[in-house]
């Protein structure tokens, strides 16, 4: 049975993780599609929601569709909605619980040529049993087209929104009150000395904020703050390099659970379960989830402390599909 959860506080126990090993594996149904891939996964009033990308290809290929598929105890998914734009490759959908409300954030880009001309973001918010129909999202100036930046995942904590966005020379806080117009705030580059940092997660351990980021061709870096619109610190190497999609998860105030692509020398790839612990500054591998090649971009939900489910995608026999696993975290 499943028990409460909260993304966004961490379950205080004197706990730290040992291993990991994993119950359960399948994949969504009816993935007709031939790249069905980018996840995010959430558990909020009862059900579990998985949000993934469909198209032809991983890029340069039909423009994107976003697919929400949803289940209750059962772990019986079926699809429930899906999101175009007309002319818009959607990708990287992120979900963000906002008290009683659920939002759906939806990055897209726009192609001119097979070339990427300008970033578009995008909101759809579930209330009271109903998803809304999408919204633009604002990292500009009201007279630009596109946005600055993209944004990886929001975090909303006491009634404001942040988020990292990423471009070519940028990397920043960027805030929010309605969750929909985002202003620069923070330069984040000056604080990791100006290294190729991309997709970033925030998250708060008893007010002070974390951030987990992938940098390209070197470690994942995770800095702290105590007021995240005026400084950060340089924490610690994660020896991750050129983490793909990065997902965290809080245990027990002192340790992250992460997942995400891990790339090896040789050039392969796998997607890992591991553990860092902040008090340490320790980093364990705990587990390996099947798949190969093009492969990983989870979603993470941790409940009671013990039952961690995962959404990741990976291409195994000719398509790409999404996956759902379930896996037991061991304590000492």
């Amino acid at each position: 049975m499943l028990g409460s959860c909260n993304k966004d506080h961490a379950v205080k126990e004197p706990l730290n993780i040992s291993s990991a090993s994993l119950i359960e594996l399948f994949e969504l149904p009816n993935q007709k599609e031939a790249h069905n891939a980018f996840t995010d996964l959430v558990h909020f009033q009862d059900q579990f929601y998985i949000c993934f990308r469909s198209s032809d290809k991983h890029v340069n290929g039909e423009d994107g569709v976003i697919k929400v598929y949803a289940a209750s105890k059962s772990l019986f998914f079926n699809e429930i909605l899906k999101f175009t734009v007309n002319g818009v490759d959607l990708r990287d959908p992120k979900f963000t619980i906002v008290d009683d409300k659920l939002h759906l954030y939806i990055h897209g880009t726009v192609f001119e040529n097979g070339t990427a001309i300008g970033f578009k973001d995008y909101l759809s918010t579930f209330d009271e049993g109903t998803w809304s129909d999408l919204s633009e999202v604002y990292l500009r100036d009201v007279d630009q087209t596109y946005n600055e930046a993209w944004p990886w995942k929001v975090t909303y904590h006491n009634g404001s929104f942040f988020t990292v966005g990423y471009n070519q020379g940028v990397f920043s806080i960027y805030s929010s009150i309605d969750g929909v117009n985002f202003s620069e705030q923070l330069d984040l580059l000056p604080f990791i000395d100006y290294r190729p940092a991309s997709e970033a997660i925030i998250k708060i351990v008893d007010n002070t904020y974390y951030l987990v980021s992938r940098v390209y061709q070197e470690n994942a870096i995770i800095l702290s703050s105590n007021d995240p619109l005026d400084s950060w610190q340089y924490l610690d190497d994660i020896p991750l390099k050129t983490f793909g999609g990065p997902e965290v998860e809080i245990f027990n105030n002192n340790n992250f659970l992460l997942s995400g692509r891990k790339n090896l020398d040789d050039g392969t790839q796998k997607l890992i379960i591991s553990s860092y612990n902040l008090s340490e500054s320790k980093f364990d591998e705990l587990l390996v989830l099947p798949g190969e090649k093009d492969l990983g971009y989870p979603g993470m939900v941790l409940i009671d402390s013990n039952k961690l489910y995962v959404s990741y995608y990976s291409s195994d026999s000719g398509i790409t599909t999404v996956k759902f696993a379930a896996i037991s975290i061991e304590t000492d």
